[in-house]
């Protein structure tokens, strides 16, 4: 009996369920995740956050109820898949796989909110992850997802290497203007902005001349 009913749950996960109920469940998902990017995006707003504060959170602890039980029911019923029908090794292979990283990713801001005093700012950044769980219902998101895993190593190269061209950039800024613009370069990370503006910048212009 329990299988039959893990087995049903589990198809009405599936990316193409073929019933009507299976479906909605994902068309429900799909317009969750839609409106938790839109309400993260709104709640930045100051005047939105004034009015609609006690909504917003509402709406986000809604949200991280759905969005955890779905996870756990995701890891409950990954063992009818044929790659990970074992009942333990299976369910850590599924949880170590980049969809349900992100899945979890989706709740872990509320958990880090609750046990971390965290600014709100990087609360919200990281509610925008969500985002991500739409790679489940669009095949462009999860090529994306595909590439970053197959190109890790180098897309980490080139973060690395451009962090460091940034630091020395401005360590030697700080050096040369701070006290000829304290307010600009008083410091390293006040020089940081602006080498970072100045490489988005002149990487625009470059990519306008071509």
């Amino acid at each position: 009996m329990a299988k039959r009913v893990r087995r049903r749950i589990y198809e009405l996960f599936e990316p193409t369920p073929h019933d009507r109920a299976g479906k909605l469940l994902n068309v429900f998902i799909l317009c969750l995740i839609i409106a938790n990017v839109v309400a993260v995006v709104l709640e930045s707003v100051p005047r939105f956050n004034a009015r609609y504060g006690d909504f917003f959170a509402f709406f986000e602890a809604f949200s991280v109820t759905a969005f955890t039980i779905e996870y756990l029911i995701r890891v409950w019923v990954c063992v009818e898949d044929a790659d990970s029908n074992h009942p333990v090794a299976g369910r850590l292979r599924y949880m170590a796989t980049p969809l349900a990283i992100i899945d979890l990713i989706a709740i872990l801001p509320f958990l880090i909110q609750v046990f971390f005093a965290l600014d709100t700012r990087v609360l919200r950044i990281l509610r925008l992850f969500r985002i991500f769980k739409l790679s489940r219902h669009f095949s462009a998101l999860e090529v994306l997802i595909r590439v970053i895993q197959n190109e890790g190593r180098t897309l980490l190269a080139a973060l690395f290497i451009l962090m460091v061209l940034a630091l020395l950039a401005s360590a030697g800024m700080y050096a040369a203007e701070r006290m000829v613009q304290p307010e600009a370069f008083g410091s390293i990370p006040k020089a940081m902005w602006w080498s970072i503006v100045t490489f988005t910048a002149s990487h625009g212009e470059r990519r306008e001349g071509e």
